[in-house]
């Protein structure tokens, strides 16, 4: 006979029945169910989404209001005669008494987080129940949420728990404040989400929470993702709505992410919300610290899981046919559109712009039938009803975006028609260098005119822009994006033109552009106020100043002689005091000027070492004087006003870091880029392309760890010496 580990005998083994998985409606018609809350199923039918083992609701409506509840919350002021009568009953009374009442008194302050004698103010969502001990601070709970459980590290037990994840949540009222931060913010560069939807399925979850429910995991990872972006972009302004601190607001980021990624390691069923956090958790963390491992590994999972949900197929002959006999949800399908459309540009942007993904990309445009995302507002996109695509010249929501594609389609064939990795420039590559010049000059003309950064466009955009405000940033946005990869475009044959004058245009446009990415960088800060958001902390923008400021000052060491020597070293000398000022908060800045520094270092030596040949090849410094290339017109005259206050040298770094590295202080960063335009002159063509391609290689954290952040998440007052120097 069978048995079991116990020698007990199966037939005698009792066996608990499983509780479905699927919900009533799913189980009874036989569909397949995602599980939601509601599920797609009940949704398109507008059905109730019943699981099995859900707590009876006492009312269908909306959830007790305060003065319902308070009802029936007993009063704070205790008769101690009352108590005595009531509890014991007649039974036999403790000797000491004071120490019920002392129980009873740190019981309701644990309960209704107060220590004073006043009733209680309950809100309509649970608050996180923490017990207040000596060992923890006296402030508990905040407006990103309750920080005592955030900082826990058991919670990155497997699996996650998702009610302790649900207790860590802020209010209801804080979650509206935050998800509204992020929207003005965040989103206006990010473009993907669905406002309305995802505003209802924050509401949706928040009211599971106040009938005692736990949402999906993929509803709470969409909501952490949201409320981490919020505290990684927070405002003077937010701190003082979420009466918190900025280290709290650090500490909310890192512990929201950390909680994100902790679901990710474990089961997550693909869906739109899934897929949609996964996105904005990979935008998130690339503009926060750069290309880590972890980035990598979002952006891994985000493409399996959109695959696994065919997406790649989402507009074939087959799907469309499916969606017409089984109807389907046209927001869902509009934004699982967005989404992927994001992935597959921002994977060909990559491609294009330095790193260790030079020339690399993952998704092929023969395998995917995908069609563009609607330019619509996001009022525009229902359920059930038609979804309409207006002009280009038309401003919406999606304006940016549909750009954005059409940039990176044109970095997606720089890539396939220019030499792997530049191995070396000849004739054939500089026509399709120019063809290429001429195709991002042409996007540049046949973008929208609110886009455009001429006089004329912009005051005929000024009605735009004050109803749009976010526009104004996206304009800068686009142009900054385009000027970086005509910089990149013509990086190794500006190299090539002090040796052979026939490659003199791209040592023209390169400086060009590059002149105008620190331009357009300059004018980011009057207005990023209108998005809330600094572009010092941006690493994708700070990684394309880089590029430039190394441009200028490679064009600085190869002509050293030329006639305005002087204007191009104050360019510099402007460019490198950019990035000091966004090194404290970008990961990756400070590791690359270490990097450069070590590089030039290690060329010195090599070339002072015994029997190291000189001769061996022609240096490129020409003391030859070539024609400069003017600046842009139409932005020199528009940036005069504020590269004054955007050039001046800020307070010099520390010589520590929070991680214990040295940081490059205000008189070493004057130190490497002399020693940059010293040391240049004296490498051949071989030798600057090696240069270039270390500094290329270090844009970016190394792989390593998946989190490199610290196990605990609450910062003290002495962590944080400046709101600037700890928010985001």
């Amino acid at each position: 006979m069978d048995t079991d580990k116990r020698s007990v005998p199966i037939i005698f083994v009792q066996r608990s029945a499983r509780r479905p998985l699927s919900c009533g409606l799913c189980r009874t018609k036989k569909l397949r169910c995602d599980r939601g809350h509601p599920c797609a199923n009940c949704r398109l039918r507008k059905s109730p989404c019943v699981y099995a083992g859900q707590a009876k609701q006492r009312e269908q409506g909306k959830p007790h209001s305060t003065t319902e509840l308070s009802s029936v919350t007993p009063d704070v002021a205790i008769n101690k005669d009352e108590v005595q009568q009531r509890v014991f009953n007649g039974r036999k009374k403790p000797r000491d008494m004071s120490e019920v009442f002392t129980r009873l008194k740190a019981l309701e302050d644990a309960v209704f987080c107060t220590s004073s004698n006043t009733a209680p103010q309950l809100s309509s969502t649970p608050s996180p129940i923490v017990p207040s001990t000596g060992s923890e601070t006296s402030r508990t709970t905040t407006g990103f949420g309750n920080l005592l459980h955030l900082a826990n590290p058991d919670h990155r037990q497997s699996p996650p728990d998702l009610a302790v994840i649900c207790r860590c949540l802020p209010t209801v009222e804080h979650a509206r404040v935050l998800f509204d931060h992020f929207i003005h913010s965040m989103h206006a560069n990010f473009g993907v989400l669905h406002v309305p939807w995802t505003r209802t399925v924050m509401e949706e979850s928040y009211y599971q929470f106040a009938h005692g429910e736990t949402p999906a995991a993929t509803t709470l990872l969409l909501l952490l993702s949201i409320f981490a972006s919020a505290a990684w972009v927070w405002t003077p302004s937010l701190l003082q709505t979420l009466r918190a601190a900025p280290t709290e607001a650090k500490s909310a980021y890192v512990a929201y992410s950390r909680l994100a990624l902790g679901l990710l390691d474990h089961t997550v069923s693909p869906s739109t919300a899934a897929l949609a956090a996964i996105s904005n958790l990979t935008y998130l963390h690339t503009n926060a610290e750069g290309l880590p491992d972890k980035v990598h590994l979002l952006r891994a999972k985000g493409l399996l899981m959109a695959r696994a949900m065919r997406i790649h197929c989402l507009d074939s002959p087959k799907s469309r046919e499916q969606r017409r006999a089984n109807g389907s949800d046209a927001v869902e399908v509009e934004l699982q559109r967005r989404i992927w459309w994001h992935m597959v540009s921002s994977d060909w942007l990559l491609a294009f712009s330095g790193g260790s993904q030079e020339c690399t990309y993952i998704f092929h445009r023969k395998h995917m039938l995908v069609q563009y995302p609607r330019n619509v507002d996001d009022e525009f996109v229902t359920p059930t009803g038609e979804i309409y695509d207006f002009p280009r010249a038309m401003p919406t929501t999606m304006s940016a975006s549909i750009a954005r594609i059409q940039l990176a389609e044109l970095c997606e064939e720089a890539v396939n028609r220019l030499p792997f990795l530049g191995l070396g420039p000849n004739d054939g590559d500089y026509e399709a260098v120019l063809a290429l010049d001429v195709q991002f000059q042409d996007y540049l003309r046949n973008l929208p005119f609110f886009f455009q950064l001429d006089p004329t466009s912009i005051q005929e955009s000024q009605f735009i822009y004050q109803e749009r405000p976010y526009i104004a940033w996206q304009r800068l946005i686009l142009q900054f994006s385009t000027h970086s990869r005509l910089c990149w475009l013509h990086r190794r044959f500006h190299l090539a033109s002090a040796v052979e004058d026939r490659y003199v245009y791209s040592r023209e446009a390169g400086l060009r552009s590059a002149r105008m990415v620190l331009d357009l960088r300059r004018l980011m800060d009057d207005t990023a106020p209108l998005v809330n958001i600094n572009p010092s902390h941006l690493w994708s923008v700070m990684q394309h100043v880089f590029h430039a400021a190394i441009l200028l000052a490679t064009d600085v060491s190869l002509y050293p002689t030329a006639s305005d020597v002087a204007t191009r070293q104050a360019e510099v000398q402007a460019a490198s005091r950019l990035l000091e000022r966004s090194a404290p908060h970008v990961d990756g800045i400070p590791s690359v000027l270490q990097t450069l520094q070590a590089t030039l270092q290690e060329r010195r030596s090599r070339k002072s070492a015994p029997g190291t040949s000189t001769t061996e090849s022609t240096s490129l410094g020409s003391p030859r004087p070539l024609s400069t290339a003017s600046s842009h017109p139409e932005v020199d005259s528009r940036v005069s006003g504020s590269s004054s206050s955007s050039t001046s040298p800020p307070p010099s770094m520390s010589t520590v870091g929070d991680g214990g590295r040295q940081e490059i202080g205000e008189s070493s960063w004057s130190q490497l880029w002399s020693e940059f335009v010293h040391t240049a002159p004296e490498l051949d063509l071989h030798q600057w392309t090696m240069l270039l391609d270390d500094i290329d290689d270090t844009l970016g954290e190394p792989l390593g760890g998946q989190w490199d952040g610290p196990d605990h998440v609450i910062l003290g007052a002495s962590d944080c010496k400046s709101p600037e120097a700890c928010g985001a």
